[in-house]
């Protein structure tokens, strides 16, 4: 009976846990949250160009908040100092 296993994570009996074909405890190491989190929903890690954007629109998420502050969409990306 094969238990723990999914397309997400499973044991390796050598390896120990793995994320996506990834050793959890190198992972813990080496990479940040957001590109293990990446990892988790797509299936892959982020290239560059990818994890500038997750950040670019952690930053924009960020100044949502601020929404009722902003007057304008431009003033909303200036806040989340995102280019216009």
């Amino acid at each position: 009976m094969i238990a723990g296993e999914t397309e997400i994570c499973w044991v390796d009996p050598n390896a120990g846990l793995m994320y996506r074909g990834y050793d959890i405890h190198q992972m813990a190491e080496k990479a940040t949250f957001e590109e293990i989190a990446y990892l988790l929903l797509n299936g892959e890690l982020p290239s560059a160009k990818e994890l500038l954007r997750e950040e670019g629109a952690k930053k924009l998420l960020a100044a949502a908040w601020k929404l009722d502050e902003a007057k304008t969409p431009n003033e909303l990306l200036m806040r989340a100092k995102m280019p216009v």
